[in-house]
């Protein structure tokens, strides 16, 4: 664990990781806690394309963590900068509030009648009706699929729930299309995060997570090392099996 402190900055991802649910996990609690008093940088990184800021940090602060001197990242507002990026203003949205709130803010049209893409997150509230409509709406005019995150599941408590890659796979079926995908695994969140401490290379960070698809995936390819916590969707013996390999692996932090 003391190999862990040699790195600056600290990605952390948030549903399985810091908490499951509205259950914080105290070892990593206690470890961001350290890091924070130490004047490391922590940067929560998720691809829950439903959580807002604001909210996030009420929440971390019941959970015990003891500063705001943090940095939230969501696949949210980071495809809403691809939009923007790509000149694409108007869109069909299958998704989020929070998602909307990112999009608006980059003056992106949601709910257009001459969509550029059809884009789709997490939604609690989605419909087959509105699923259904994504689907058609790809088919008739041509358009691509972009989605926030593929996660099939998130855990909740001690169980887990149906994640945004559920609702991106029925789209993907019915439209016979492939989703582009911009949260993590994807590079998309990591330029992001560059972007915003260019002082730190690349061998200075450290990703964090409880999923080898999403959070560990995500730092190999990005070339970062990565820390596996066996909290959350994944377990030692999955990681184990699989070829590339984590840097570090604990049950916990």
């Amino acid at each position: 664990m003391n190999k862990m402190h040699k790195y600056q900055v600290y990605l952390f991802d948030l549903d399985g990781t810091v908490y499951a649910g509205n259950r914080p996990i105290e070892s990593c609690i206690s470890f961001i806690n350290q890091l924070i008093k130490q004047e490391k940088k922590v940067v929560f990184v998720t691809n829950n394309a439903t959580l807002m800021e604001k909210s996030l940090r009420s929440k971390l602060c019941k959970m015990g963590i003891e500063s705001n001197n943090y940095t939230f990242v969501s696949s949210a507002m980071v495809c809403a900068l691809y939009l923007k990026n790509q000149g694409i203003q108007q869109i069909h949205l299958l998704g989020s509030d929070a998602l909307a709130f990112f999009c608006k803010k980059e003056n992106i049209e949601i709910h257009s009648k001459n969509p550029q893409a059809v884009v789709v997150s997490l939604d609690i509230s989605a419909t087959y009706e509105q699923i259904a409509e994504a689907a058609y709406i790809i088919q008739k005019q041509q358009i691509p699929l972009i989605a926030t995150n593929m996660d099939l599941r998130l855990p909740k408590d001690e169980f887990f729930v149906p994640g945004a890659g559920t609702i991106v796979f029925m789209v993907e079926q019915a439209a016979g299309v492939k989703a582009y995908v911009i949260g993590k695994p994807a590079h998309h969140m990591i330029a992001y995060i560059q972007k915003k401490y260019p002082h730190y290379r690349k061998e200075q960070f450290l990703m964090i997570g409880d999923n080898y698809f999403t959070d560990i995936t995500f730092g190999i390819e990005n070339s970062i090392d990565t820390c596996f916590v066996e909290t959350g969707v994944h377990t030692m013996e999955f990681v184990e099996q699989q070829k590339k390999q984590p840097t570090f692996k604990y049950a916990h932090l």
